[in-house]
């Protein structure tokens, strides 16, 4: 790392080079590659044995793994001292992007800027916060000054700063536990009351290091939220006194400039979402984009795994929308991309090519189970094909021959009548069920609601209460269950 740190120390001080380039400039990306020695896949297959080996040997005086070679890249190119201040990280799931983020905002820790991770869901927001309590960082530190009762309780032992560069392991603990740490996480990281008129008082500063001395305590608040907030209520002005309406982006926000989003660290997860169109908040994912192509002395780090979803455009547009309004057309610089798929950090998928290989007959004939619709399923079925039904929503009825809303018992519902003969009205759903009663591995089924969660449940739950032996079966509210070391081999939860 001797270039690398050379290469950061000269962005410190000033120092005069003739290869000190920037994004948006010829020979950036391979600057860079060589600094940081990891963006390059052949040098990361190279490296792999030896960092085996150093994992085996940390593994020994510490319970947290390393930072793999993907992940060590982002956090080199992502830092206050790095030029870097747009990047698009294209790393495929499963890679550990969650964790990249956390390092990421863990680089900014003392950094003036709020910290503002934006995910799909609300869900999702809640499993970055768990994500925050198992992996060491400074906003994990402080948290566990403010909160020492929560964080005995998420390290496992009284004095968490025993554990304090571990990774706690929350599997033994409940749901609720779990959500009630999250929430309280997101409220000490929030540092709600510490700032006045968008700035930060430093009486909170001066009074946590007469309590805390030695700790860390961030210099902005993190809070995050979802792309419907990002795009709605967290991104309105008052038309009052023109300030932000959110009390986290009046913090850092230049009057005038209408845009809530200069002057912040903004991390994206899925962003890929940025580019969907169909959707109920596409009006709030339009202003988001503008707003972050229009915005300045920010941060922008956008995650994704499937850059493109539909149409090749897709990529070139959300890459567009990282380097920000005023970029040139050179894209150097603004992209991370790890594509391979190394043995020693992936699982074997089956079949054998899956996720990346082409879709040929023969890999479709493993991959895919077909079932046939019958009686009033197929009836319906053609019966909404034949009035013009859009392609994307007469999908649902292969699933489910009546709207998925009206299972229920109550007036006009349908759930008496389909799970009276769940074969004939919903064969796909009764198929997958049948599959995951006969098979005493755990099992994960991904399904939505138009699609017909609630009536798959209902049947996994009918036949599970039947089954030898009986097993029960888990949703999200449940997924701390799911995971626990009682459940390893679906011993309670299938």
């Amino acid at each position: 790392f001797f270039f690398s740190r050379w290469f950061c120390h000269s962005l410190v001080i000033g120092r005069p080079t003739n290869r000190c380039l920037h994004q948006e400039k010829h020979g950036f990306g391979n600057l860079y590659a060589n600094a940081a020695g990891f963006l390059d896949t052949s040098m990361v297959r190279q490296q792999q044995p030896q960092r085996l080996r150093q994992q085996q040997q940390q593994q020994h005086t510490t319970s947290c793994p390393p930072l793999q070679p993907h992940q060590e890249a982002v956090a080199f190119l992502v830092h206050p001292r790095s030029p870097v201040s747009n990047l698009l990280v294209d790393h495929p799931t499963g890679s550990g992007k969650t964790r990249e983020m956390i390092r990421v905002l863990d680089n900014y820790f003392y950094d003036l800027r709020p910290k503002v991770p934006i995910f799909p869901k609300d869900a999702v927001c809640r499993n970055f916060y768990t994500e925050l309590l198992r992996w060491p960082s400074r906003y994990r530190s402080y948290f566990a000054c403010e909160r020492p009762e929560d964080a005995a309780l998420a390290s496992g032992v009284p004095d968490w700063r025993q554990r304090r560069e571990d990774m706690w392991e929350l599997g033994n603990l409940r749901t609720k536990e779990i959500r009630r740490l999250c929430l309280s996480i997101r409220e000490v990281l929030e540092m709600k009351g510490m700032a006045y008129m968008g700035a930060m008082r430093r009486s909170f500063r001066i009074l946590f290091r007469k309590r805390h001395p030695g700790e860390p305590m961030p210099l902005a608040p993190l809070r995050a939220i979802s792309y419907a907030s990002a795009g709605g209520a967290f991104s309105s002005i008052s038309v009052a006194n023109q300030l932000p309406a959110s009390s986290l982006m009046k913090i850092g926000y230049e009057k005038g400039c209408n845009n809530v989003y200069t002057n912040k660290v903004v991390l994206l997860d899925e962003a890929h979402n940025l580019c969907r169109t169909q959707t109920r908040f596409a009006q709030q994912l339009q202003r988001l984009r503008g707003l972050l192509i229009g915005a300045k002395q920010h941060v922008l780090v956008a995650f994704t795994g499937t850059p493109i979803l539909s149409h090749a455009c897709e990529g070139r547009q959300l890459l567009d929308i990282v380097k920000g309004g005023a970029a040139s057309k050179v894209d150097d610089g603004f992209l991370s991309s790890f594509t391979s798929r190394p043995k020693a950090l992936f699982p074997v998928t089956l079949p054998a090519g899956v996720p990346d290989a082409l879709l040929t007959k023969p890999l479709l004939q493993q991959l895919v189970k077909q079932v046939e619709l019958r009686g009033e399923s197929l009836k319906v079925y053609d019966a909404k094909r034949q009035l013009g039904v859009e392609s994307h929503r007469l999908r649902t009825y292969c699933n489910m021959s009546c709207y998925y809303a009206s299972f229920h018992d109550g007036k006009s519902g349908t759930k008496a009548r389909i799970m009276a003969n769940v074969l004939d009205l919903c064969p796909k759903l009764h198929a997958i069920a049948e599959d995951v009663a006969t098979c005493n591995e755990k099992t994960v089924v991904m399904i939505g609601r138009p699609g017909g969660y609630a009536v798959l449940l209902e049947v996994l739950r009918q036949l599970a209460a039947g089954a030898q032996p009986p097993f029960a079966v888990a949703t999200m509210e449940e997924l701390s269950e799911f995971n626990h070391a009682a459940n390893l081999r679906g011993e309670q939860y299938r």
